[in-house]
């Protein structure tokens, strides 16, 4: 019984270790703070959205444009341009996901519908993240700052 010392060791380190295994906080590539939980069976890996909000674009006049980022991942563009002297206002809706550094928009049809469209951008955070740039091919296609809550 000389190993039952060694053995009781063990087993609480196992337990230890078992126990604080599910309390990890990690970063993901981008540097957002990631939440591993578990809800029953299934494992869950949510990354802090810091697309969510409304964000104006900038150097676009005449034109006004905002994008709307919604939790539930669909986008509003709110878009004002000038035709005539006259404001012309249009609002689209867009499905959009994102990984470390890839944004898409897409629109809810299905990808064989002549109606489907679908457009991804790499994205760069800055000012910190009041600041979304998006680029294609590293041509800068849109630059949006954050909009202050009203």
């Amino acid at each position: 019984m000389k190993n039952k010392p060694l053995i009781i060791i063990a087993i609480i380190v196992l337990l230890f270790f078992i126990c604080l295994s599910g309390c990890q906080e990690q970063k993901n590539q981008n540097g957002n703070q990631t939440d591993n939980s578990t809800n029953g069976n299934q494992q869950h890996n949510t990354t802090v959205n810091r697309f969510l909000g409304d964000w104006e674009a900038i150097d676009i006049a005449p034109e006004y444009e905002t994008y709307s980022f919604y939790a539930n991942l669909t986008v509003k563009n709110y878009l004002v341009q000038i035709f005539e002297e006259q404001p012309l206002p249009s609002e689209s809706w867009f499905n959009y996901t994102y990984d470390s550094t890839t944004l898409c928009f897409s629109t809810d049809s299905s990808p064989s519908s002549p109606d489907y469209m679908s457009i991804c951008y790499t994205y760069v955070f800055s000012q910190n993240a009041t600041r979304l740039t998006l680029s294609s091919n590293s041509i800068v296609i849109i630059d949006l700052v954050k909009m202050l809550p009203t």
